[in-house]
């Protein structure tokens, strides 16, 4: 039998036309000198007049619990113990165009903001649909194993958060939101969105869901880049490394590679690094400024030719060793 002080429920909540507010049963109502009327109910019992969504609340009160925090509320990364969004994957980096297209293969000839099927039959062989548990996904396949995997070990570790996980999608052939250069990682199937509790996290506003804290690390282990990072936060999404994919290659994944993968940042690249290069660019082409997002596009290709013929390097339009060296960024 737990004590609690009840009076305002009744007196704030709508009753029913007629009815009067009454206690539970398991319940009575003594008298506290101090504190004037009070209602003593077990945890399994709840005043009549208040409303069923405030049931599992007095639950929770009636135990001494605090009511738990939703999985899907948004917080500021200030709020979590992370100490910067930016280097929360550690040596991960994102998976990378170039890279993609060398040892995968590209999906499809065109491009737009739009969701398309792809359309090269060699990648399509690669494709395959598996059941995640509460969702399912298509991707491609190693990145839907290594998928499953990490479904496996959220359950395990994160039971709660694995009932309530679902996905906007993996396998979505378009640019990345925003850019008419970079295609997207979801076009190779090797990102995912999640949803929890049905809701998206919301899309570059400085704000995180309280499960995907809880589970980004697992994610991590597993060789997967969290979207918190980029600069333009995506913190729903998840897509395998450049690191990973470049295992899968090794492992024989994807057959025999088309060609060699640049090393060099180029057209399509995205992430801190990008971000870092550009904002080194930006301080050594003052006035000319370029928009620091991230995103590797032509504007960012333009101002390395301009710093590789101020510097007489080879106009690639790279952001090879030698262009970060001369940046001050090796």
């Amino acid at each position: 039998m737990i004590t609690l002080r009840l009076p305002l429920l009744g007196a704030i909540l709508p009753q029913p036309q007629g009815q009067k507010s009454r206690p539970a049963r398991n319940s009575r109502i003594f008298h506290d000198p101090a504190r004037g009327p009070q209602l003593r109910l077990t945890s399994n019992s709840r005043p009549s007049g208040i409303a069923e969504p405030a049931a599992p609340l007095c639950r929770a009160i009636a135990r001494g619990l605090p009511a738990m925090p939703s999985f899907s509320e948004e917080i500021t990364f200030s709020a979590t113990p992370i100490a910067s969004r930016l280097t929360v994957n550690g040596a991960l980096r994102p998976a990378r165009n170039s890279v993609n297209t060398a040892l995968i293969g590209m999906p499809r000839g065109t491009y737009t903001q739009d969701c398309q099927n792809p359309t090269n039959p060699a990648f399509i062989a690669m494709v395959e649909t598996a059941d995640m548990g509460p969702f399912r996904v298509t991707g491609l396949r190693p990145a839907v194993r290594a998928l499953r995997r990490i479904m496996d070990d959220i359950q395990a570790e994160q039971p709660a958060i694995h009932r309530v996980l679902g996905s906007a999608g993996m396998l979505c052939c378009r640019l990345v939101r925003g850019s008419s250069t970079s295609i997207s990682n979801h076009a190779w199937g090797i990102a995912v969105d999640l949803t929890i509790e049905g809701r998206l996290d919301g899309y570059n506003d400085g704000l995180v869901q309280r499960g995907l804290v809880e589970i980004y690390p697992i994610f991590n282990r597993h060789g997967f880049y969290w979207g918190a990072a980029f600069p333009r936060e995506d913190s729903m999404h998840f897509e395998a490394s450049d690191q990973l994919v470049q295992k899968w290659a090794r492992d024989g994944e994807f057959g025999t590679p088309a060609s060699v993968p640049p090393r060099a940042l180029t057209i399509g690249d995205r992430g801190p690094a990008v971000l870092a290069l550009q904002m080194a660019l930006n301080r050594a082409l003052a006035p000319v400024e370029i928009d620091e997002d991230g995103i590797f596009g032509k504007d960012t290709r333009a101002a390395v030719l301009a710093f590789q013929a101020q510097r007489g390097l080879t106009p690639d339009g790279q952001g090879s060793g030698v262009v970060l060296e001369a940046l001050g960024l090796k």
